[in-house]
């Protein structure tokens, strides 16, 4: 979400003010996303959002990324990129906490959560737009997407195979 609008003007030309623009609007989906999806996991579980969210991206990445990748770039086509990556970031976040909350009692709930989210933000999200502008370089929206898309599969196949469902699970 920080460096679409960048990414939108490096390659499609998108004035900054307009991807400013977009980015607010994005902001807002994902703000309205998160509490309604949160609510919505509390009765069907956790899960279906994480796994839901990694498909989205696996689905839908190249083809919004290519949406962007056109000589002038409309106003219209980046909020709509924006807005859609928003949502499906929102069905992720809406539950990661509480999901990291419920996988680890409470007496090493800190450093269970904090260490490992620290590095992983750290390595994938503090390198993400200089992987992004290189992938960018060298093969264009199809290189960003198959490196995104390869996380997600990464995440799929976690999510399906070893993260237990949460929902219900007592905090102590």
């Amino acid at each position: 979400m920080i460096y679409l609008p960048t990414y939108a003007n490096l390659v499609g030309g998108l004035d900054r003010s307009s991807g400013f623009v977009g980015s607010i609007l994005s902001s807002i989906a994902y703000c309205i996303g998160v509490p309604v999806f949160a609510a919505i996991s509390d009765r069907i579980g956790r899960k279906p959002f994480l796994i839901g969210a990694a498909v989205c991206f696996l689905l839908f990445t190249y083809p919004l990324l290519s949406m962007l990748a056109v000589p002038s770039l409309s106003f219209a086509t980046f909020a709509f990129v924006a807005i859609v990556g928003a949502v499906f970031v929102s069905l992720n976040n809406a539950v990661l906490g509480t999901v990291f909350a419920e996988l680890f009692p409470t007496r090493v709930r800190t450093s269970g959560i904090g260490i490992p989210y620290a590095v992983c933000a750290a390595i994938f999200g503090g390198t993400a737009p200089a992987a992004a502008t290189w992938l960018q370089e060298i093969g264009g929206p199809l290189y960003i997407a198959l490196y995104v898309m390869l996380v997600c599969a990464i995440t799929l196949a976690t999510h399906i195979v070893l993260t237990p469902e949460t929902r219900g699970r007592s905090l102590d």
